[in-house]
Protein backbone atom coordinates (compact mmCIF):
# COMPACT_ATOMS: atom_id res chain seq x y z
CA UNK A 1 0.00 0.00 0.00
CA UNK A 2 1.07 3.33 -0.76
CA UNK A 3 2.35 5.85 1.59
CA UNK A 4 0.60 9.22 1.66
CA UNK A 5 3.69 11.33 -0.08
CA UNK A 6 4.11 8.63 -3.06
CA UNK A 7 -0.12 8.79 -3.79
CA UNK A 8 0.27 12.56 -4.16
CA UNK A 9 3.60 11.95 -6.48
CA UNK A 10 0.95 9.81 -8.53
CA UNK A 11 -1.76 11.36 -8.34
CA UNK A 12 0.12 14.89 -9.22
CA UNK A 13 1.09 12.96 -12.49
CA UNK A 14 -2.06 11.80 -13.50
CA UNK A 15 -3.84 14.80 -13.24
CA UNK A 16 -1.15 16.64 -15.26
CA UNK A 17 -1.61 13.84 -17.58
CA UNK A 18 -5.61 13.90 -17.69
CA UNK A 19 -5.35 17.31 -18.39
CA UNK A 20 -3.33 17.60 -21.39
CA UNK A 21 -5.82 15.25 -22.93
CA UNK A 22 -8.24 17.32 -22.05
CA UNK A 23 -9.78 14.60 -19.79
CA UNK A 24 -10.04 17.31 -16.90
CA UNK A 25 -11.43 20.49 -18.38
CA UNK A 26 -11.23 23.04 -15.92
CA UNK A 27 -11.91 21.93 -12.32
CA UNK A 28 -13.99 18.92 -13.48
CA UNK A 29 -12.74 15.16 -12.79
CA UNK A 30 -11.39 13.48 -9.49
CA UNK A 31 -8.95 11.10 -8.33
CA UNK A 32 -8.13 8.98 -5.05
CA UNK A 33 -5.74 6.12 -3.87
CA UNK A 34 -5.90 4.21 -1.10
CA UNK A 35 -2.63 4.50 1.46
CA UNK A 36 -1.69 3.05 4.74
CA UNK A 37 -3.41 6.35 6.50
CA UNK A 38 -6.93 6.44 4.60
CA UNK A 39 -7.97 7.59 1.35
CA UNK A 40 -6.16 10.74 0.08
CA UNK A 41 -8.38 12.33 -2.29
CA UNK A 42 -8.35 15.83 -4.30
CA UNK A 43 -9.65 18.68 -3.15
CA UNK A 44 -13.14 20.43 -4.76
CA UNK A 45 -12.55 22.53 -8.05
CA UNK A 46 -8.90 22.42 -8.38
CA UNK A 47 -7.18 22.20 -11.64
CA UNK A 48 -6.02 18.94 -12.04
CA UNK A 49 -3.20 20.13 -14.77
CA UNK A 50 -1.10 21.75 -11.74
CA UNK A 51 -2.11 20.18 -8.30
CA UNK A 52 0.87 20.41 -5.87
CA UNK A 53 1.39 18.27 -2.41
CA UNK A 54 -1.44 21.13 -0.49
CA UNK A 55 -3.94 20.24 -2.89
CA UNK A 56 -5.57 16.59 -1.48
CA UNK A 57 -7.17 15.71 1.64
CA UNK A 58 -6.77 12.55 3.48
CA UNK A 59 -9.87 11.28 4.74
CA UNK A 60 -11.10 8.07 7.00
CA UNK A 61 -13.43 4.91 5.21
CA UNK A 62 -16.12 6.86 6.21
CA UNK A 63 -15.03 10.15 4.42
CA UNK A 64 -14.28 11.79 7.80
CA UNK A 65 -11.41 14.28 6.95
CA UNK A 66 -8.28 13.77 8.60
CA UNK A 67 -6.20 16.18 7.32
CA UNK A 68 -6.13 18.58 4.54
CA UNK A 69 -9.19 21.17 3.23
CA UNK A 70 -12.43 20.19 1.39
CA UNK A 71 -12.50 16.93 -0.89
CA UNK A 72 -14.12 16.33 -3.75
CA UNK A 73 -17.65 16.51 -3.61
CA UNK A 74 -17.50 13.06 -5.41
CA UNK A 75 -16.18 11.72 -2.46
CA UNK A 76 -18.91 9.09 -1.83
CA UNK A 77 -18.41 7.64 -5.17
CA UNK A 78 -15.00 7.10 -4.13
CA UNK A 79 -15.61 5.98 -0.56
CA UNK A 80 -18.70 3.88 -1.78
CA UNK A 81 -15.86 1.74 -4.43
CA UNK A 82 -13.30 1.36 -1.76
CA UNK A 83 -15.59 -0.21 0.94
CA UNK A 84 -16.59 -2.78 -1.51
CA UNK A 85 -13.86 -3.35 -3.36
CA UNK A 86 -10.55 -4.13 -1.20
CA UNK A 87 -9.03 -4.80 -4.51
CA UNK A 88 -9.20 -1.55 -5.52
CA UNK A 89 -5.82 1.04 -4.54
CA UNK A 90 -6.91 4.07 -6.62
CA UNK A 91 -10.52 5.40 -8.43
CA UNK A 92 -9.86 8.40 -11.44
CA UNK A 93 -13.01 9.90 -12.36
CA UNK A 94 -12.49 11.76 -15.94
CA UNK A 95 -15.01 14.03 -17.58
CA UNK A 96 -14.41 12.34 -21.65
CA UNK A 97 -16.14 14.09 -23.66
CA UNK A 98 -16.79 11.67 -26.21
CA UNK A 99 -17.84 8.95 -23.47
CA UNK A 100 -20.75 11.81 -21.92
CA UNK A 101 -21.43 12.67 -25.67
CA UNK A 102 -22.60 9.32 -26.89
CA UNK A 103 -24.98 9.23 -23.34
CA UNK A 104 -25.93 12.35 -24.46
CA UNK A 105 -26.86 11.26 -27.81
CA UNK A 106 -28.46 8.21 -26.05
CA UNK A 107 -26.36 6.15 -28.03
CA UNK A 108 -25.21 2.79 -25.87
CA UNK A 109 -21.53 2.03 -25.40
CA UNK A 110 -20.30 -0.26 -27.10
CA UNK A 111 -17.74 -3.06 -26.11
CA UNK A 112 -17.80 -5.31 -28.84
CA UNK A 113 -16.07 -2.52 -31.66
CA UNK A 114 -12.57 -2.68 -30.51
CA UNK A 115 -11.21 -6.20 -29.27
CA UNK A 116 -9.01 -4.67 -26.21
CA UNK A 117 -11.97 -3.36 -24.45
CA UNK A 118 -13.27 -7.05 -23.34
CA UNK A 119 -9.86 -8.46 -23.37
CA UNK A 120 -8.23 -5.66 -20.83
CA UNK A 121 -11.18 -4.09 -19.25
CA UNK A 122 -13.67 -6.68 -19.27
CA UNK A 123 -17.53 -5.54 -19.25
CA UNK A 124 -17.81 -1.72 -18.33
CA UNK A 125 -21.60 -0.83 -17.87
CA UNK A 126 -23.43 2.33 -18.19
CA UNK A 127 -25.36 3.27 -15.04
CA UNK A 128 -28.53 4.86 -14.38
CA UNK A 129 -28.53 8.61 -14.89
CA UNK A 130 -27.70 10.58 -11.43
CA UNK A 131 -27.03 14.35 -10.49
CA UNK A 132 -23.33 14.81 -9.74
CA UNK A 133 -22.13 15.56 -6.40
CA UNK A 134 -25.17 14.16 -5.18
CA UNK A 135 -25.55 10.96 -3.00
CA UNK A 136 -27.47 9.26 -5.61
CA UNK A 137 -24.33 9.71 -7.97
CA UNK A 138 -22.82 7.08 -5.69
CA UNK A 139 -25.96 4.71 -4.97
CA UNK A 140 -26.15 4.18 -8.80
CA UNK A 141 -22.67 2.93 -9.24
CA UNK A 142 -23.00 0.26 -6.41
CA UNK A 143 -25.20 -2.45 -8.22
CA UNK A 144 -22.01 -3.05 -10.48
CA UNK A 145 -19.52 -2.71 -7.76
CA UNK A 146 -20.09 -6.43 -7.25
CA UNK A 147 -18.98 -7.78 -11.13
CA UNK A 148 -15.27 -7.27 -10.70
CA UNK A 149 -15.73 -4.08 -13.05
CA UNK A 150 -13.05 -1.95 -14.07
CA UNK A 151 -14.56 1.00 -15.26
CA UNK A 152 -18.54 2.41 -15.90
CA UNK A 153 -19.55 5.45 -17.69
CA UNK A 154 -21.36 7.94 -15.92
CA UNK A 155 -24.50 9.34 -18.12
CA UNK A 156 -24.20 12.85 -18.81
CA UNK A 157 -21.39 12.71 -16.68
CA UNK A 158 -18.00 11.07 -17.21
CA UNK A 159 -16.00 7.75 -16.83
CA UNK A 160 -15.24 6.35 -13.09
CA UNK A 161 -12.14 3.88 -13.54
CA UNK A 162 -10.90 1.68 -11.09
CA UNK A 163 -7.46 -0.21 -10.30
CA UNK A 164 -5.10 -1.64 -8.48
CA UNK A 165 -2.75 1.83 -8.94
CA UNK A 166 -3.08 4.85 -9.97
CA UNK A 167 -0.96 4.54 -13.29
CA UNK A 168 -3.76 0.92 -14.29
CA UNK A 169 -7.19 3.21 -13.32
CA UNK A 170 -5.38 5.69 -15.65
CA UNK A 171 -5.09 3.06 -18.41
CA UNK A 172 -8.84 1.83 -18.03
CA UNK A 173 -10.05 5.97 -18.23
CA UNK A 174 -7.88 6.32 -21.57
CA UNK A 175 -9.60 3.24 -22.69
CA UNK A 176 -12.47 3.58 -22.28
CA UNK A 177 -12.48 7.34 -23.62
CA UNK A 178 -10.30 6.62 -26.85
CA UNK A 179 -12.98 3.39 -27.61
CA UNK A 180 -15.99 6.09 -27.06
CA UNK A 181 -14.04 8.04 -29.61
CA UNK A 182 -13.66 5.59 -32.27
CA UNK A 183 -17.30 4.52 -31.73
CA UNK A 184 -18.10 8.19 -32.28
CA UNK A 185 -15.92 8.99 -35.20
CA UNK A 186 -17.25 5.86 -37.31
CA UNK A 187 -20.51 6.23 -36.63
CA UNK A 188 -20.16 9.96 -38.23
CA UNK A 189 -18.88 7.88 -41.31
CA UNK A 190 -21.12 4.64 -41.60
CA UNK A 191 -22.18 2.00 -39.26
CA UNK A 192 -19.56 0.69 -36.56
CA UNK A 193 -19.08 -3.39 -37.16
CA UNK A 194 -18.18 -5.42 -34.53
CA UNK A 195 -14.52 -6.66 -34.76
CA UNK A 196 -14.19 -10.15 -36.19
CA UNK A 197 -13.36 -13.17 -34.90
CA UNK A 198 -9.92 -14.65 -35.49
CA UNK A 199 -10.30 -17.26 -37.72
CA UNK A 200 -7.98 -20.44 -37.21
Amino acid sequence: MLSVERAKEALIDAGRRLYYQGLMPGGAGNMSARTEMGIVVTSSGLCKGKLTNSDFVIVDWEGVVIGGGTPTTELPMHIAIYNKRTDINAVVHIHGPYAVALTVAGIPFRSDILPEIPLKFGEIPTTDYATPSTPRAAEVLKPYLNNEIRGAILPYHGIVALGKTVEKALLVAEGIEYAAKVQVLASAIGEPKQYPNDII
